[in-house]
């Protein structure tokens, strides 16, 4: 399970002034909630909030140290930006155990150079994320495919991804990779077979 530190402080008051006054000290309000307990406003630096999603640890459980109270162990949810200065406006935090059952998207990551594209082929990554339902202990950074063997005209789908203790919410028909033909040879291979029938 991959785990990581982030600090809180207990966050007074609600609504949009509030919530600007928070933002003007570099923090960013948040709301804990889920498992039955009340939401809980608290606030979080906004540095170490967008360090954490730069690095890709948007689906690591997160030690949520709270200044004055016990640790809770939480998962990030919707955080928001500000569609033009990227200021982060706002954060969920789902508490959790290890054993909770949850639904993300995790990152897909492709490893190792297909066949078919040394041979000429070229690769389309149509999905780049997905979505999964697992146990908070079992999370993934992400989901790793080995492309190595992938020839041309071959793709590899949903339904053909096997990860212990990890449901993909996903179509199993969706494709997540292909490996096809040049355009251009397309179109003559198109043609040849227009021809031979003509």
């Amino acid at each position: 399970m991959n785990t990581v530190n982030l600090s809180a402080q207990p966050r007074e008051g609600t609504g949009k002034q509030a919530a600007k006054r928070v933002r003007r000290t570099g923090m960013v309000p948040a709301i804990i909630y889920g498992r039955g307990q009340d939401p809980r406003s608290v606030q979080v630096d906004s540095h170490e909030l967008k360090t954490l999603i730069h690095k890709g640890q948007a689906t690591s459980v997160i030690n949520l140290e709270i200044e004055g109270d016990e640790d809770l162990m939480v998962l990030l949810r919707d955080p928001i930006r500000h569609p033009v200065s990227d200021i982060m406006m706002h954060a969920d935090f789902l508490r959790v155990t290890e054993t909770s059952r949850v639904h993300l998207r995790v990152p897909i990551e492709l490893e190792g150079m297909p066949a078919g594209v040394v041979e000429g082929g070229i690769m389309d990554q149509i999905m780049r994320d997905v979505s999964i339902e697992c146990e908070v202990r079992v999370i993934p950074e992400i989901i790793k495919l080995d492309v190595s063997e992938l020839e041309i005209g071959q793709n590899i789908s949903i339904g053909e991804l096997e990860f212990e203790g990890i449901r993909f919410l996903a179509d199993e028909t969706a494709t997540i990779v292909t490996i096809s033909l040049p355009r251009a040879e397309e179109e003559e291979e198109i043609e040849g077979e227009e021809g031979e029938e003509g």
